[in-house]
């Protein structure tokens, strides 16, 4: 769950809101006068929301998922051993 926190609160507090997100902390959405104004996140999970966003927008990568979700529900799969006998 998301913390809301008033800009107010924000300002006395960043450097703990800080190490909270470094350490895996969620999201904090920050309000002004009742509004929500910006979210602060953990630098990690911003690159990660962003490298999900990059796959999500290749036409190429989406194709390739749905073509892998498509072969596990036809249990068209190879097992870690026999890819490692005709591969390694």
């Amino acid at each position: 769950m998301n913390k809301i926190m008033p800009m107010s609160q924000v300002r006395q507090k960043i450097t703990s809101i800080l190490n909270e997100l470094e350490k895996g902390g969620e999201p904090v959405i920050i309000t002004q006068r009742s509004k929500v104004k910006a979210v602060v996140m953990s630098a990690a999970e911003y690159e990660s929301l962003k490298e999900t966003l990059e796959t999500l927008s290749d036409p190429a990568a989406m194709a390739a998922i749905k073509e892998s979700e498509k072969d596990i529900r036809a249990r068209r799969l190879v097992t870690l051993e026999d890819l490692r006998a005709n591969y390694c």
